[in-house]
């Protein structure tokens, strides 16, 4: 869980801090944050109470599908080059 916590953070910070160097390259940096998705695992919680909230929480919202996350890709990419997507 540690390094999952880890790359959940540093992925969007680090992220906007490294596109000045790349439009120089023509390569766009844009983080796309699903938020929750189907395959989010509860069964790795031990704690019962917290489980079930989390299981809890989970079927109560609407959670994002693979083409959800698609046409997001699709939209970022799409836009011009002097266009900043965040």
């Amino acid at each position: 869980m540690g390094g999952r916590c880890g790359s959940t953070t540093s992925v969007p910070v680090l992220s906007p801090r490294t596109a000045p160097c790349s439009r120089a390259r023509a390569v766009r940096v844009v983080v796309i944050e699903p938020g929750l998705v189907p395959a989010e695992p509860a069964g790795h919680i031990t704690e019962p109470a917290v489980r079930d909230t989390a299981r809890t929480m989970a079927g109560s919202v609407r959670t994002l599908r693979p083409e959800d996350i698609a046409n997001a890709v699709l939209y970022a990419v799409a836009q011009p080059g002097h266009l900043a997507v965040d």
